[in-house]
């Protein structure tokens, strides 16, 4: 009964399944040994027909053993005097954290310098192997064009490539200027095409920062650190596990 008051209009239909699963083994009391196979209905679906017989559901069959709870009469004289636990209708949630729980580590997505990049890094005071944030690499691109003044003052979407530049990005990102010749050539890139290319060349990887640790962990992989959470199902509720763990 807690299981049909529980359900709202907009959740429904529903297969008989899952009613069954979620709202009815998940809401019974602990001390009910409830398993439907040892009923006299044997199984759900008619459970349920039998519940319709009597005028508390609509329950639907769309296609040859599918069941779908369609109708829940809230009217139903027995239903109006089932009353649900606030606790269920609008569980609250605790956490009890340990006294010595500094709070969960902080992970940022960062970049390791390395290969042709170094030679403009270098030049701002960082070195080969070293951490470098997203912003502060974009920064630091950003600084060099300004200080080589190699954005083009007739469209300032476009960068010139100087000699440093074109050893780190692909030719085809490159754009030929109308004043290049074959003795002289000159070509540009689009700014955002730069950042991309001047990233790609850095290693991916993530700083780790635990509030207990004074030195950051740094993991070196392309996907950030993550708990792989599975669901099962077990005396019809939900519980969610981890692997290697009990």
């Amino acid at each position: 009964m807690k299981g049909l008051k529980l359900i709202k209009a907009n959740q429904l239909p529903i297969p008989v399944n899952i009613f069954y699963s979620q709202y009815v083994l998940v809401h019974k009391s602990p001390s009910v040994d409830l398993d439907i196979r040892k009923t006299k209905f044997k199984k759900v679906g008619l459970f349920l027909r039998a519940m319709q017989d009597e005028g508390f559901v609509e329950v639907t069959e769309p296609k040859s053993g599918v069941l779908m709870l369609n109708h829940i009469n809230k009217d139903h004289i027995e239903l109006r005097g089932v009353t649900v636990p606030a606790s269920i209708i609008d569980p609250k949630v605790e956490c009890h954290w340990p006294d010595d729980y500094m709070g969960p580590p902080q992970i940022e997505d960062i970049r390791i310098i390395k290969g042709p990049v170094t030679a403009l890094f270098s030049q701002f005071g960082y070195k080969s192997g070293e951490c470098i944030s997203q912003s502060e690499a974009r920064r630091t691109i950003d600084n060099y064009v300004r200080n080589n003044k190699l954005q083009l003052t007739t469209d300032p979407r476009l960068v010139h490539l100087d000699k440093l530049l074109t050893s780190i990005c692909e030719p085809k990102t490159f754009i030929e200027s109308p004043e290049s010749t074959i003795t002289n050539p000159i070509f540009h890139i689009r700014f955002g095409d730069l950042i991309s290319q001047a990233l790609k060349n850095l290693t991916t990887a993530y700083r780790i920062i635990y509030p207990n640790m004074s030195t950051p962990v740094i993991w070196n992989k392309k996907e950030p650190p993550h708990i792989h959470l599975y669901t099962v199902t077990k005396a019809g509720k939900k519980l969610i596990g981890v692997p290697d763990l009990e």
